[in-house]
C-alpha cells in the first residue's frame, strides 16, 4: 500500500510514474488521502503543467485528494480537479485554463487566495458534491490597504447542490452563470465584469455586500439578469451597494437597496422591472447616485421608502418619483393615518384635525387641505405638508411608481415662493442648486426647510446668505441644513419667472439618521462683526402638564449694517406660514423671517406680527441682541397692551418676556409688539436753575426730549446724611419727545444755601437719568447764625451754624426751668455745619432753648418739641 502522503516536487518524469501507480492501485488506496503540492522551483514550463492535467483528466479517480496549487499552471484539456476534499490556490499562483476548455471543480472546499490568478478564457465550473461546500476568496494581506480581488478572465458558472458561502472578494471577467443553487455573498464585494446569468441560481445577499456588474465592457452582453433568494424578505435579497457600469441589467425578482445605487452615466441600464425597492431605515437612507443628465438609466417601476421616528409632527414631504403611479389612500396612508373633512367618504382615516395639507399658489402662499385621498396622486401637488402619526413605532412611509431620472426642470414666479420637490432619490445641495449659471438670477440665495422637531408640530426653517458674513443666516436655529434629503421638498423665494433646474450632479453623499436632520454644512453662528447689529426673536409656546415649559416653535432675526441695500430683495427672506403658531417682521406689507436693513436709527421701529396665538393663554418672547453696545442705539421692547413699560435689551443676554392673553383685544393683537430704538441716553436735561422768592426757592428746568418719562423727582442735599433726599415728584407733560419746561417751589429753606437734583425716573427697566446739581444762595442778612432744626422737632433735633466764628463750642441743651439735659463738644472750622443733639429718652412735648458757647462767640435759641406735628 503507497504511502498516505505524496510530494511531487520533482520533475515531469517522477510524476508520470506516480500517475500510472494511482491508475493501477486505485482500489487500494479508496482510503488514503494524497497530498499533492506543485511547487514547481526550476521546472516553469509547459511539459509539467501537462503532465498535471493528464494526471488529473482521468473521471475514474476518486480519492480524497488535497491539492495545493503554490505556482502557475496552464490548461489545455477539459479537466477535473480535486474531486474530493480541497482545492486551493496559494497567493502568487495562477492557473490557466485556455480557450475552449472546461475545468470541473468538484472540491468540497475551494481556496483562492488575494493573489491568486484564475486566467484564461476558458470555463470553470464550481460544482462541489455535497451543499456543505464553502468558497473562500480574497484573503486580505495585512499588507495591503486595498482587497485585492482573485480574478478570473473566463467565464464561470455556479453549479451548486445548495448554499456556497462566499468569505472573500471575487471578480469574474467573463460571464457568471447561476445554474443551481445559492451563492451567499458574506461581508464581501462581487465583481461581476462580463455578462451575468441568473438561471435556476440566484445570489444571496446582506447590508453589507456590494455587488459590481459590467466592469469588463467588451464581454458585457445585451442583456444581464440578476435574481436574489426571497427566503428571508429584506435580508436575503439585500445589497449594500449596487453598481452597474455597462449593459443593460434586468433584476429579475425583489431586490433591496440599503445605501448605493449606482448607474454608470453613458453605458449601463438597470431596469427596476417592479422588483427594486430603495430603503430607508433609522440607520440610513439609500440614494441613486448622479447619471446620465438626459436621463435613461434606470426605467421600470420601483418603490421608494422614507422613514420616520417615533413623532407626532408634521414634516414636508415629497416622492422621488414621476407620472402619477399611486394614489395617497394606497400609498403614503398605508403607513400612517391621514384625516380630513369628510372622513372616509374621501378617503381620510377619520373626520379630526386636517393632517396633510399642500402649498396653494397666490401671494401670500396658504397651505390648503388635500381634498380626497382616493383621488389625488402623490405627485399631484409635488410636494405636502403632512402629519406623520407614529405614537408607537417608527413609521415607514412607501411610494410607488417610475423613478425621477436626468435632469429636471420646475416653473417659479415672484408672485408667490416656489415649492419645490426633491426630484431623486438621494440628498442634493442646494447651493449648487442656486449657482447652476441658470438658476442664479432666478431665485434669492435662500431655501426654506420643515424641521418635525420644531415645537410640538414642527415648522419652517429660513437659511438666507449674508453677505456680509459669508455664511447663511438661520432663523429660528435648527439642526436643518440647505441640504435636501431624499424624500424632502424646500421652498425657495424667486426674483424673476423662469424654468429652475435641478441637474444630476448637485446629488450628494449622505443620508439621514432622522428624517431630514443635520448632515454636515451646519449654518455656523454669524462671527460678530462690530458693526453688525442683530436682533434675534423666538416665539416659545408652553406645553400642557403638570409643569409646563416653553419651547421655541418659531423665530426671527435682524441683522443692521450701512452696506445693505435696501432695494435688494436677496436682504429680505419671506415668512412662510407655519400651521399653528407664527412669528415673523413686517417691512413693506410683507411678512419676513430673515431682514438685512440699514443701521437702524433713533425712532425706527421694527414690528413684530405673532399670529394664530388666539387659542393660547400666553406665550413667550425670547430676545437676544447683539453688538447695539457698538453703537449709540439702545433697542428696547414696546409692548401695546402696556405702552409705558419698555423692556430694555441688553447685549448678549437672553431676555424672556410672558405675554399673557385676556379679553383686552391688545393681548392678542397681531400687532403688538415692536422693537423700538433710542439714543443712548435718550434724554437730557437742559435749564436748570433756581432762585430765591419770598423766602421759598423756585426750582425751574427742562427736558431737551420728553420720552418715556415715569416722573421727575425733585432731591435736595442733606447736610446731615451728605444725601440727596427725596422731596416732591412732578409729573411728565406728554412724553411725546418733544422739549418740556417746569418748575418746584421748595418752601422749607434754611441757611445760606440749598443744594438740588432732578433724577428722571423711566418706565419699566430703563436706566433713570440724574441731571447737573445746582445751589441757590439766600441772603445771609436774612439768615440767623445759629438755628434749631427742624423746629418743632419730633424725635429729632440738630443745630446748623451759619458762618460763625471757627473754633470751639459747648452745644448744651436745657429745659425751661434751666436744667441740663445734654451737652456735646465740637469744632467748628466755618461753613454752613449741621449738629445733631442726643436727645434724651422719652422727652416731653414743651419748650426747651439750646446754647452754643465759644471762645469768641454765644448764643443762645428756642426749640419746641410737639410730638402731633
Amino acid at each position: 500500500m503507497l504511502s498516505p502522503l505524496i510530494s511531487l516536487e520533482a520533475h515531469a518524469h517522477s510524476l508520470a510514474l506516480i500517475s500510472t501507480s494511482l491508475s493501477t492501485s486505485k482500489n487500494d488506496l479508496a482510503k488514503n488521502v494524497i497530498l499533492i503540492f506543485f511547487k514547481a522551483k526550476k521546472y516553469k514550463n509547459a511539459n509539467f503543467a501537462h503532465l498535471y492535467c493528464y494526471f488529473l483528466k482521468d473521471k475514474t479517480v476518486r480519492f480524497f485528494i488535497v491539492i495545493i496549487l503554490l505556482a502557475s499552471i496552464s490548461l489545455f484539456t477539459n479537466s477535473v480537479l480535486a474531486q474530493g476534499n480541497v482545492f486551493r490556490m496559494g497567493s502568487g499562483a495562477t492557473m490557466t485554463v485556455n480557450p475552449g476548455y472546461v475545468v470541473n471543480i468538484y472540491s468540497q472546499n475551494t481556496y483562492v487566495d488575494a493573489q491568486a490568478m484564475l486566467l484564461g478564457t476558458g470555463k470553470i465550473i464550481l460544482s462541489p458534491t455535497t451543499p456543505l461546500a464553502s468558497l473562500t476568496m480574497g484573503y486580505v494581506d495585512q499588507n495591503y490597504a486595498l482587497k485585492n480581488y482573485p480574478v478570473f478572465n473566463g467565464q464561470l458558472e455556479f453549479r451548486l447542490p445548495g448554499k456556497l458561502t462566499l468569505n472573500g472578494d471575487l471578480r469574474v471577467m467573463d460571464t457568471a452563470l447561476f445554474t443551481k443553487g445559492l451563492l451567499t455573498m458574506g461581508n464581501n464585494t462581487v465583481n461581476l465584469a462580463g455578462a451575468v446569468e441568473t438561471q435556476n441560481g440566484a445570489l444571496t445577499g446582506n447590508s453589507k455586500a456590494i455587488l459590481l456588474m459590467g466592469d469588463n465592457l467588451s464581454n458585457v452582453s445585451t442583456l444581464s439578469n440578476v435574481q436574489f433568494d426571497q427566503a428571508v424578505a429584506g435580508q436575503t435579497n439585500i445589497l449594500d451597494s449596487f453598481q452597474v457600469s455597462a449593459g443593460t441589467v434586468r433584476i429579475d425578482n425583489n431586490l433591496n437597496i440599503s445605501n448605493v445605487l449606482s448607474i454608470a452615466p453613458s453605458n449601463a441600464l438597470v431596469n427596476a422591472n417592479n422588483n427594486l425597492t430603495m430603503l430607508s431605515t433609522a440607520y440610513q437612507t439609500s440614494r441613486i447616485t448622479a447619471s446620465n443628465p438626459a436621463g435613461g438609466y434606470l426605467e421600470g417601476t420601483m418603490y421608494v421608502q422614507r422613514y420616520f421616528p417615533v413623532i407626532n409632527a408634521f414634516t414636508l414631504l415629497t416622492a422621488p418619483l414621476t407620472s402619477p403611479s399611486a394614489l395617497i389612500s394606497n400609498s403614503w396612508q398605508l403607513g400612517t393615518s391621514i384625516y380630513g373633512p369628510g372622513g372616509a367618504a374621501n378617503g381620510f382615516s377619520g373626520n379630526q384635525d386636517t393632517t396633510m395639507y399642500f402649498l396653494s399658489s397666490g401671494s401670500p402662499a396658504q397651505w390648503s387641505p388635500i381634498p380626497n385621498t382616493n383621488n389625488t396622486y402623490i405627485t399631484d401637488y409635488l410636494g405636502y405638508l403632512i402629519r406623520v402619526i407614529a405614537p408607537v413605532r417608527p413609521t415607514i412611509l412607501m411610494a410607488y411608481g417610475l423613478p425621477s431620472i436626468g435632469n429636471q426642470s420646475f416653473t417659479v414666479s415672484p408672485s408667490s415662493v416656489s415649492l419645490i420637490p426633491n426630484p431623486f432619490a438621494s440628498s442634493i445641495s442646494f447651493d449648487q442648486l442656486y449657482q447652476l449659471a441658470t438658476n442664479t438670477p432666478l431665485i434669492k440665495q435662500a431655501v426654506k426647510v420643515f424641521d418635525p422637531s420644531l415645537g410640538s408640530n414642527g415648522g419652517f426653517i429660513s437659511n438666507s446668505w449674508n453677505s456680509l458674513t459669508n455664511n447663511y443666516d438661520q432663523a429660528p436655529l435648527s439642526n436643518l441644513n440647505r441640504i435636501i434629503q431624499s424624500g424632502q421638498a424646500f421652498i425657495v423665494e424667486p426674483i424673476q419667472s423662469g424654468m429652475l433646474e435641478v441637474t444630476e450632479d448637485m446629488k450628494i453623499p449622505g443620508s439621514s439618521l432622522l428624517p431630514f436632520s443635520n448632515q454636515g454644512q451646519n449654518p455656523q453662528p454669524t462671527t460678530p462683526i462690530s458693526n453688525l447689529v442683530q436682533c434675534r426673536v423666538n416665539l416659545r409656546t408652553f406645553n400642557t402638564g403638570t409643569s409646563p415649559n416653553s419651547s421655541i416653535v418659531d423665530g426671527v432675526l435682524l441683522n443692521a449694517n450701512d452696506l445693505y441695500d435696501p432695494t435688494d430683495p436677496s436682504n429680505y427672506s419671506l415668512k412662510l406660514p407655519n400651521v399653528t403658531e407664527n412669528i415673523s417682521i413686517l417691512s413693506n406689507s410683507k411678512n419676513y423671517t430673515i431682514v438685512n436693513v440699514p443701521m437702524v436709527n433713533e425712532l425706527d421701529t421694527t414690528q413684530l406680527m405673532v399670529d394664530n396665538i388666539q387659542g393660547l393663554s400666553s406665550y413667550q418672547l425670547e430676545l437676544y441682541v447683539q453688538n447695539f453696545s457698538n453703537t449709540s442705539i439702545q433697542p428696547y421692547l414696546y409692548d401695546r397692551l402696556n405702552p409705558n413699560d419698555l423692556l430694555v435689551l441688553p447685549d448678549n443676554q437672553d431676555v424672556l418676556y410672558t405675554a399673557n392673553i385676556n379679553s383686552n383685544p391688545n393681548s392678542y393683537a397681531t400687532n403688538r409688539f415692536a422693537i423700538v430704538y433710542g439714543l443712548i441716553p435718550r434724554i437730557a436735561f437742559i435749564d436748570l436753575n433756581g432762585e430765591l422768592i419770598n423766602n421759598a426757592i423756585q426750582i425751574n428746568f427742562a427736558m431737551n426730549n420728553e420720552y418715556y418719562i415715569a416722573h421727575y423727582r425733585i432731591e435736595k442735599l442733606n447736610l446731615i446724611t451728605n444725601q440727596f433726599d427725596s422731596i416732591a415728584v412732578v409729573l411728565p407733560r406728554y412724553n411725546n419727545n418733544t422739549k418740556q419746561s417746569f418748575n418746584f417751589t421748595d418752601n422749607n429753606v434754611f441757611g445760606i444755601k440749598s443744594t438740588y437734583r432732578i433724577t428722571a425716573i423711566r418706565t419699566k427697566q430703563l436706566s433713570p437719568v440724574v441731571s447737573p446739581i445746582t445751589t441757590i444762595y439766600q441772603s445771609k442778612n436774612e439768615i440767623a447764625p445759629i438755628i434749631a432744626i427742624p423746629n418743632p422737632f419730633t424725635t429729632k433735633l440738630s443745630v446748623q451754624f451759619n458762618e460763625v466764628p471757627t473754633g470751639s463750642y459747648t452745644i448744651s441743651l436745657f429745659s425751661l426751668l434751666g436744667q441740663l439735659l445734654s451737652s456735646q463738644q465740637v469744632t467748628y472750622t466755618g461753613g454752613i455745619i449741621i449738629y445733631p443733639i442726643d436727645l434724651p429718652v422719652a422727652l416731653p412735648n414743651a419748650g426747651y432753648y439750646i446754647t452754643v458757647k465759644g471762645l469768641r462767640a454765644s448764643y443762645s435759641i428756642p426749640a419746641i418739641k410737639n410730638q402731633n406735628q
